[in-house]
């Protein structure tokens, strides 16, 4: 830093604005003050050097007239030359009224026609001052005239010398204010620089160091305590910020999704724990890469600039081996003083694609189990339908062949083609006998296991609702707060709930009221058994069709088959249960079942 600079940075500091403005003002008052009373002094030296020089012409003017009278000009040269001898008197010049020159003490004088006289000191600029007087003896005879010559220099030497005695006493003045100023501005700022010097300390990190200043000064002091004060409390609430990002910190490593924050380059700031779970990567891998190795950061930025309800979605993040991860992106904005950053949420859905194969097959499953179900309910009806008439036949052909035999009628092709026909039609009954037993399942609880009917009502639900025209319904569930077990073929009991559900969400749909409900009960009867039941708010049942709607092929649906409440009854009876209809209380059905309660 060169002086030039220092001068400058000192001008600008307290200390040096308080000495400038002191001695700015003092320049101002004392050159006032100077000039006022060395122009007061010096109107003073030359008034008294007027005073004297006319008080020294009378009495000069009076001896001259005295030797005038006495009428010896040798001896009144001789008395002006004594006068001429000291003091300031520097030339003698008498007249007489002629205007004839009596006496001149200097020869140049002759050339002056008249005599000067002056009224102020230093008036013709020579620094001399003539006094002209008149001579007049005491009888009033007019004789002459008197000019006498004083030199002002001894004044001007005076006034000079007051002037520079003046500059001496105010350079001294200045200086001895000066030195004052210094030492009040080191008493006064001193405190001030140190409190700079404690608040760069703290400025540079040492939060703990206290303002210690020693100072007399009251304001410094309060000063001090008051930065104190604010040091104690920055303190106190960095602890609480540290404390509190420490907890965030936390929080956001104990989520389960990778948490990025990165530029808008795709340049990573800064990433959670569970990015190295879902990645592969360690914390030292990913602050050397670019979020673009992870995901595609173009479908980032495009979802950027979307609603928020539009930058949720699933893409696939690329792991440390190489391998394919789905996961589901949210992407949002943080605004940091002067530059954007970008939140990216990384959440791993493969166990959800894995839940969601899995309910698709279980949802194929459920279909297909009620596609046996209502193949075995037709081939139940197909074979009560056809047992009859095969037994005829049977029955027509053995007496045939009795007759036959009884006439004994030797036609042995018609007695073979006769036993054919019963060996086939007896065939044909067994065969659909043994379809009957298989798509029933009659083998004796083969099945059958203990569950919780609650579960297999929730479980149901969600089969149900997994349906996206069906998923706008929120069923209410009012279940018992304990587990009601039931020994029973779960996937059968399902079926029957996916059913009376299904059948009830359409119902809804058919009427189209608002608002509508769709109930669920559970509960134990008085019987003691498990009583399950489906409310809607649909249009119900007219009341021709109560005695029908549970019969095999009855439908009110224009595409139904009429086999899906048949086949649910037939598995309630399975079951030692009982499944019915009810009317709502104002519109809309109740179908319930019960089933045994497993002790």
């Amino acid at each position: 830093m060169d002086i030039r600079q220092v001068v400058v940075s000192w001008a600008h500091s307290l200390s040096g604005r308080v000495l400038i403005s002191i001695l700015l003002i003092h320049l101002v008052l004392l050159a006032a003050l100077f000039y006022s009373v060395l122009k007061l002094v010096e109107n003073n030296y030359t008034e008294q050097f007027i005073d004297d020089v006319r008080t020294d012409s009378l009495r000069v003017s009076q001896l001259i007239i005295l030797e005038l009278e006495s009428r010896d000009l040798s001896q009144l040269k001789a008395f002006s030359e004594n006068l001429l001898l000291g003091g300031q008197l520097v030339s003698i010049a008498i007249r007489y009224p002629n205007g004839k020159s009596l006496y001149l003490s200097n020869a140049s004088m002759k050339s002056q026609k008249n005599f000067k006289e002056d009224f102020f000191f230093g008036d013709n600029g020579d620094n001399l001052y003539y006094i002209k007087t008149p001579l007049t003896t005491k009888q009033g005879e007019f004789i002459g005239d008197l000019q006498l010559t004083y030199d002002e220099v001894p004044t001007l030497d005076e006034i000079q010398n007051l002037y520079r005695n003046g500059l001496i006493i105010t350079a001294i003045y200045m200086l001895i204010i000066i030195i004052f100023t210094g030492a009040v501005d080191t008493y006064i700022t001193q405190p001030l620089r140190d409190l700079t010097k404690d608040a760069n300390r703290i400025a540079a990190g040492k939060y703990k160091e206290r303002f210690v200043i020693s100072t007399n000064i009251n304001e410094v002091k309060l000063l001090a305590d008051s930065l104190e004060l604010m040091r104690s409390e920055l303190v106190a609430r960095g602890e609480k910020l540290a404390d509190r990002e420490k907890r965030i910190a936390a929080l956001v490593d104990s989520i389960a999704d990778a948490v990025i924050v990165c530029n808008k380059r795709g340049y990573l700031e800064s990433v959670n724990s569970a990015v190295t779970s879902i990645t592969g990567y360690s914390i030292e891998d990913l602050a050397e890469e670019n979020i673009y190795s992870l995901i595609n950061f173009d479908e980032v930025i495009k979802r950027l600039n979307k609603p928020q309800s539009e930058r949720l979605y699933e893409t696939v993040a690329i792991a440390k081996d190489g391998k394919e991860i789905p996961v589901e992106v949210n992407v949002s904005e943080l605004r940091q003083e002067h530059k954007t950053l970008m939140l990216v949420l990384l959440r791993d859905i493969r166990e959800r694609k894995r839940s969601e194969i899995e309910r698709y097959k279980y949802h194929n499953d459920m279909a297909h189990a009620g596609r046996l179900g209502i193949m075995g309910e037709m081939a139940a009806g197909i074979a009560h339908e056809i047992n009859q008439p095969l037994a005829a036949i049977n029955l027509y052909l053995q007496g045939c062949i009795r007759r036959y035999e009884r006439e004994e009628i030797s036609k042995r092709d018609v007695l073979y083609a006769i036993k054919s026909a019963d060996e086939q039609a007896t065939r044909a009954a067994i065969i659909i006998k043994k379809m009957k037993s298989f798509v029933r399942k009659e083998s004796e609880n083969e099945n059958f296991e203990v569950v919780d009917i609650n579960a297999l009502i929730k479980r149901s639900a969600d089969f149900i609702l997994l349906d996206p025209k069906y998923s706008i319904i929120e069923p209410e569930f009012l279940l018992t707060s304990c587990t009601l077990m039931a020994k029973v073929d779960s996937l059968q009991i399902e079926q029957v709930l996916v059913n009376l559900i299904r059948n009830a969400i359409e119902a809804i749909f058919f009427k189209i009221v608002n608002p509508y409900f769709l109930k669920i009960y559970s509960e134990i009867n008085s019987d003691g058994y498990i009583k399950v039941s489906v409310i809607d708010s649909g249009s119900g049942v007219d009341s021709k069709n109560i005695d029908k709607i549970f019969d095999t092929y009855f439908t009110t649906k224009k595409n139904g088959l009429g086999m899906g409440l048949a086949i649910c009854r037939s598995i309630i009876e399975e079951h030692d249960g009982v499944l019915q209809y009810a009317p709502g209380t104002n519109s809309g059905s109740i179908f319930y079942f019960t089933l045994p309660l497993h002790t």
